[in-house]
């Protein structure tokens, strides 16, 4: 990556997740506007820079575009499933049953493995970034013993 080039931008991730008016058929609408998008893409910057060892990457120095997108898209399917957890309504009357925003399941397993994923790349790219900082330089006692 270079610059400040994000490529895990709303348009980038409707497109992954089809997410356009022509695959909605039910909404026919987009169901993750730019804001929600941004938003979510903040909060794996954030998630990224919280697991151990601490670190502060920012968008430009972010070690993968994957990685950045599996974190936007559990944020994204995480809210959603809460929502959608608000909502769940079935209704019966006169022996029919409707269920109202029953997608709670679903919405939840979707995040649950783009989490799944988020977590296990993260750590990979830990581990990774600690040991190529190890290499650079190891400091021993015997360095301080004076040179006969």
């Amino acid at each position: 990556m270079s610059g400040s080039e994000i490529y895990v931008t709303p348009d980038f991730v409707r497109l992954y997740v089809r997410d356009s008016i022509e695959n909605n058929k039910l909404l026919r609408a987009l169901q993750f506007p730019d804001e929600n998008i941004i938003q979510c893409r903040n909060l794996a910057l954030l998630s990224y820079n919280a697991v151990t060892p601490i670190s502060n990457v920012t968008f430009e120095t972010f070690p993968n575009q994957v990685l950045l997108l599996y974190g936007t898209l559990y944020h994204l399917f995480n809210g959603v499933a809460a929502s959608a957890a608000r909502n769940e309504l079935n209704y019966s009357d006169a022996g029919i049953t409707v269920n109202i925003e029953d997608k709670v399941n679903y919405y939840s397993q979707l995040a649950s493995n783009y989490l799944n994923q988020f977590q296990s790349m993260v750590q990979q790219f830990k581990i990774q970034q600690n040991l190529e900082s190890g290499y650079d330089y190891v400091s021993s006692d015997y360095g301080y013993f004076p040179a006969w």
